[in-house]
């Protein structure tokens, strides 16, 4: 059991890295500039990147959970870019999508479902880009505070 954020985020990433490596470098990097396009409120950027690493992936098949979280940060970009705010409804992993989620919570345990299915969407994505895109290493490791700063609303519940 985890003591820390820091440590939880840690464990994750080091269990949830293997099946990403035999992800195609390219979709790595396309996923890498997804992270960090949206990280820096590049929202339209972040769409478009999203949307070829979409096509990319459905060409290579088997990473339904690395499209839900693109699809995820798609609905969030676009909402924050038209709109300025959210507002959209972002959609849900299936069961099946889960099991290289970082969180794991059901809706009654968190006050903003939406909110869990970004966390998780973003630690996906970030874990299959550091684990499959070597070239951006350096930029998404300055990006770990970040990460610990979105599973802060879920540390009590993580760690008990």
């Amino acid at each position: 059991m985890a003591k820390t954020i820091e440590e939880f985020l840690n464990r994750y990433l080091e269990s949830t890295r293997p099946p990403f490596s035999r992800l195609e470098m390219e979709a790595g990097h396309q996923i890498a500039n997804v992270f960090l396009t949206f990280k820096h409120g590049l929202y339209e950027d972040s769409v478009q990147r999203a949307r070829r690493a979409l096509e990319i992936l459905h060409t290579i098949g088997g990473w339904n959970d690395l499209e839900k979280a693109l699809a995820i940060i798609i609905v969030r970009a676009r909402d924050l870019c038209e709109r300025g705010a959210i507002t959209t409804l972002l959609p849900v992993f299936t069961p099946e999508e889960t099991s290289r989620l970082a969180v794991h919570l059901s809706a009654d345990e968190v006050d903003d479902l939406s909110h869990l299915q970004f966390t998780n969407a973003i630690l996906l994505l970030y874990i299959a880009a550091l684990s499959s895109s070597p070239r951006d290493i350096q930029a998404l490791e300055e990006q770990r505070n970040f990460l610990l700063l979105m599973l802060g609303p879920y540390k009590e519940k993580i760690l008990k």
